[in-house]
């Protein structure tokens, strides 16, 4: 019905503004990773290790932050619903609704489009910072050190 989905539409911009919000701290926390340990990294990279390497590093730690907070978001958010839903913690008024509190039925494709959705925008955010990391210039960093 149409004007269920114009119901939806407030919601659905919320989600959105919250996974651009997530995805904008992990880009944030790995650049700021990238410059904390340039050092680190220029030493690594004159020990031998390759620009593949380097780049691996901050994707994987890009990708276990946005894993873990899709995992704590999905645990919060299911037993929230769960909780609501069964204890009625949102009351609606009678005489206006049809039922007598908010339902909650969470489902499991809900569950994995919001993991898809996390966890593209996360490895996405981790693109620009593990370039970043990538192309440091070992003799650059090092010569004043």
């Amino acid at each position: 019905m149409p004007g269920d989905r114009l119901a939806d539409w407030p919601s659905r911009d919320q989600e959105e503004a919250h996974a651009f919000v997530a995805g904008l701290n992990v880009l944030v926390v790995l650049s700021m990773t990238v410059t904390d340990k340039a050092r680190d990294i220029a030493v690594l990279m004159s020990m031998g290790a390759r620009r593949e390497q380097i780049r691996r590093i901050f994707l994987w730690q890009g990708t276990v932050i946005g894993a873990t907070g899709t995992l704590c978001g999905l645990c919060v958010g299911y037993a929230f619903a769960w909780i609501a839903g069964a204890f009625h913690l949102i009351p609606l008024d009678p005489q206006v609704y049809a039922v007598p509190y908010v339902p909650f039925h969470p489902s499991v494709w809900d569950g994995i489009w919001i993991t898809v959705a996390a966890m593209g925008i996360s490895i996405g955010a981790t693109m620009l910072p593990a370039r970043a990391a990538a192309r440091l210039l070992p003799v650059e960093i090092l010569r004043y050190e």
